[in-house]
């Protein structure tokens, strides 16, 4: 894409001071709070009006407003974004989703449909399409990265029947293209900012974490790691091919913002306890990486740091309500919930 001139920190003066704004309707622990506690549907709901989702008749109508709302907020900072790519991002993860769930219901002749999600670069429709055909994405539009992981994918799939390995085709995929963006957002700005590239590496290596845990739970042979691991974290990936023990996870992220993830990771290893806690623990150091934007006056780090917000809200959201559902004491629903931007 041909820029005329690199973009300045000060390009986003009107956007960063527009985010500070919208972060008052952000989703607060004490809202979540209150959603986990509320004693009718209606008290629930009204938190949900505070925050912006507009007026909502029942439970059944939240997830139209939480897509309504996803909608809203990245057509409001694609307009605010000089540089787009720090918006397009964040889109990639539905595109993938999409891709996994298409190729893995073709392939086992079941229906996928109704786990397709909104709000890729993609449309559902062209997507569907593309994919179905004999190349994938011979109709030109997939990105080549995601052209031919598709097309990897698929072959993986019907050679080992493995849904594991095809998404970890498309898992590899997804952040070489996200890699690619933040590139392609650096090279755009004056002060070549490595706040969405070092985002993008923070998510690499949680998911390198939790993967070498799930691997030598399934005691995997060690000479086969490489398939399951994703290249670009800031790990490097030799130090996970080799024998995984408690120890060596702690010593590995020592350093790495993912520190108190690993002490939980190696506690899960030892005493043989799931890994929510990690999960829980890993999306916490990414959104405590994030809120180093607050510290900045100006710059593409809020749009960046504002989606990814509004992010961790809708998981939070649909977590309260299916917890509720599920007979959860409003304290225990809590423990599972992540931190919160603001």
């Amino acid at each position: 894409m041909e820029r005329f001139q690199e973009i300045q920190d000060i390009d986003y003066l009107y956007a960063s001071t527009r985010i500070r704004s919208l972060e008052r309707s952000l989703m607060t622990t004490e809202r979540l709070r209150r959603m986990a506690e509320a004693k009718t549907d209606d008290e629930l709901l009204k938190v949900l009006e505070e925050c912006g989702y507009g007026e909502i008749g029942s439970l059944s109508q939240v997830p139209a407003a939480i897509a309504r709302k996803r909608a809203e907020v990245l057509d409001d900072m694609f307009k605010m974004a000089p540089d787009k790519t720090v918006v397009q991002i964040f889109l990639l993860k539905y595109d993938y989703h999409n891709l996994k769930a298409i190729l893995k219901g073709e392939a086992a002749k079941t229906e996928y449909e109704s786990s397709l999600m909104e709000g890729g670069r993609i449309p559902l429709k062209k997507m569907i399409a593309s994919v179905s055909s004999a190349v994938i994405g011979a109709d030109g539009e997939l990105t080549d990265i995601m052209k031919h992981a598709a097309n990897e994918a698929r072959d993986v799939l019907a050679r080992t029947g493995d849904p594991r390995l095809s998404d970890t085709v498309l898992d590899r995929a997804a952040f070489a293209e996200m890699k690619e963006l933040a590139e392609e957002s650096q090279k755009a700005h004056e002060l070549k900012s490595d706040f969405l590239m070092e985002y993008v590496k923070l998510k690499i290596d949680g998911i390198n974490m939790r993967t070498a845990v799930r691997l030598k739970r399934m005691n995997q042979d060690s000479s086969q790691l490489s398939k399951y691991f994703i290249e670009g974290g800031s790990v490097p990936l030799s130090r996970l091919r080799v024998e995984i023990t408690p120890e060596s996870l702690i010593s590995i992220f020592e350093t790495s913002p993912l520190k108190e993830a690993a002490h939980s990771a190696a506690d899960a290893l030892r005493e043989g306890k799931g890994l929510a806690r990690v999960d829980t623990q890993v999306e916490n150091a990414l959104l405590n990486y994030l809120k180093n934007a607050k510290y900045i006056p100006f710059g593409e780090m809020h749009i960046i740091a504002h989606v990814a917000a509004r992010e961790t809200e809708f998981t939070a959201i649909n977590m309260v309500l299916a917890a509720r559902k599920a007979g959860l004491l409003p304290e225990e629903i809590m423990e599972r919930l992540r931190e919160t931007y603001v």
